[in-house]
């Protein structure tokens, strides 16, 4: 997972870039702890690029519901980026597409956070 945060004035944007399929405890851990740094360290503002994940389970969805809360509650953003086909399906029927922001490239989601 590579995490790399950018400025744009005087906010930090954190760009995460998980890879593979978010279907592993393994995978939750890294990503929970991921996000919990962002925190502490007062990164709220984050764009999530799933441009490398194959797939999402519902555990993996529950995570990324309630890391968008995180953010929400803390006055930030969470933002998606290069979401596959049936990702984006999987986020139209569960209807995560009206609570989720999903952007199409990197340079739509940092002029919007």
């Amino acid at each position: 997972m590579q995490t790399t945060i950018q400025e744009k004035g005087q906010v930090k944007i954190a760009i995460i870039t998980p890879a593979g399929s978010m279907t592993s405890h393994m995978f939750y851990e890294e990503l929970d702890r991921v996000f919990k740094d962002m925190i502490n360290q007062d990164i709220i503002k984050v764009i999530v690029d799933l441009k490398n994940v194959g797939q999402i389970t519902a555990p993996g969805l529950g995570q990324l519901i309630g890391w968008h809360n995180a953010f929400a509650k803390h006055g930030g953003r969470m933002l998606l980026i290069n979401v596959n086909r049936p990702i984006t399906h999987l986020f139209l029927i569960t209807k995560l597409s009206l609570i989720f922001e999903i952007m199409e490239n990197m340079e739509a989601a940092i002029q919007a956070i």
